[in-house]
């Protein structure tokens, strides 16, 4: 069975600041895999009151429609600074207003990140004002798309990622996913290493299972033509999350690699604590999959 290969990207835009840096990464990817890159822009709904604070229902359309076309057209010239360099990319916009369908943001960007291989989406910097950005379009990507996501933290990546991996290894059917979405990534990679946190409670013998897995783990990469090495940390910093982080921040990781964990709870999915604490505190890019 061959390998997948990244044939598609698509990349969020929005108004923010950071989508210039995103867009640098996505086609820093897009050139290297010989990959087609879809940039895509996702307009909220149109949805007001018939009047409010004296305003009748016209002037809220006016006033509405005059601060989705300033936010498109902010979006648009991130896109039309960044497309000179990207002569190929593609601008996609989506209407929020979908009829008897859905019109939530994240939601129909997972809608579309479906005809790609991967989906590019960021955090919205401190003191942005972006109010869809923060956290629910990574959120809605990672668990509705059914596609690997890297997400791509506030400051933006390094000039290029992939060049040092850490894999954040659990027996989860998460992280197995997450692994073979990442396999067209690893390949391009000089360093690669599967590392998994044991319970501060481990014995001897629960660590030289946990190390017997995980060089299987590092033979299944071998045989997709991707060398790395493997290592076990026993439990001991504040949280798995921060030790993780610590141990790629000390190797020089520019990668992530790690599957998304959660449940449903009152109709909404929920992160568990590693998932939430690994996106909302790490400064490397990160390659998930739920």
């Amino acid at each position: 069975m061959p390998a997948r290969e990244l044939s598609t990207i698509l990349v969020h835009v929005d108004d923010t600041r950071q989508t210039a840096t995103r867009l640098a990464l996505a086609r820093g990817l897009a050139q290297r895999h010989g990959a087609r890159l879809v940039c895509a822009y996702v307009s909220p709904a149109r949805i007001a009151p018939a009047t409010l604070f004296g305003r009748t229902g016209t002037d809220w359309d006016r006033t509405i429609e005059a601060a989705l076309a300033a936010t498109e057209g902010h979006a648009r010239d991130h896109f039309a600074t960044f497309s000179p360099t990207m002569p190929a990319a593609e601008w996609l916009h989506i209407d929020g207003n979908q009829p008897g369908g859905l019109s939530d943001p994240p939601s129909l960007l997972a809608q579309a990140a479906r005809r790609a291989d991967l989906a590019i989406v960021g955090l919205t910097g401190t003191g942005e004002d972006h109010k869809d950005a923060p956290g629910r379009f990574a959120e809605g990507l990672i668990v509705e798309s059914g596609r690997p996501v890297l997400v791509v933290p506030e400051g933006g990546p390094p000039a290029s990622i992939g060049e040092t991996v850490t894999i954040a290894w659990s027996e989860r059917r998460e992280t197995a996913r997450a692994v073979a979405d990442a396999i067209p990534l690893l390949r391009q990679a000089r360093q690669v290493e599967v590392v998994e946190i044991a319970p501060p409670e481990a014995s001897p013998g629960e660590i030289a299972a946990v190390r017997q897995r995980l060089e299987s783990v590092v033979a299944f990469l071998g045989r997709h033509r991707i060398q790395a090495l493997s290592a076990v940390e026993v439990a001991a910093g504040p949280t798995l999350a921060d030790q993780l982080l610590i141990r790629a921040a000390e190797r020089g990781s520019d990668l992530i690699v790690a599957g998304a964990y959660g449940h449903a709870r009152l109709r909404e999915f929920v992160f568990g604590g590693f998932t939430h604490d690994l996106l909302s505190r790490s400064r490397i890019p990160i390659l998930a999959t739920h």
